[in-house]
């Protein structure tokens, strides 16, 4: 499958506000984060979940240096539905920057 079809096969977007809970300094410090989930179906999986989770661990610490072991809990507040829509739609991408 080619780029360009790929940002034209229509995905199911959400956004997910996730609160991590985290060790710093001996206190457990907190953040809110937001991460897009962009799903093949409208459902959103125990596996989606996972990896919305694997995702926000990853921001964690790249953006703040936080290993997966000073991590304590991720707590999803919310998900919300953006919608169905092609890749280049959700990104607003025009078609000649796909191939770029």
């Amino acid at each position: 499958m080619s780029k360009s079809e790929v940002q034209s096969r229509a995905m199911y977007f959400y956004i997910a506000s996730v609160e991590a809970n985290f060790e710093r300094d001996g206190a457990i410090r907190r953040r809110t984060m937001n991460i897009v989930l962009e799903l093949q179906e409208r459902k959103i999986t125990a596996a989606a979940l996972n990896n919305a989770q694997l995702a926000i661990t990853q921001r964690l610490f790249e953006e703040m240096g936080v290993d997966r072991e000073s991590t304590k809990d991720l707590v999803f507040l919310n998900i919300s539905y953006l919608g169905h829509m092609p890749r280049r739609a959700f990104h607003d991408m025009q078609p000649e920057s796909l191939d770029s």
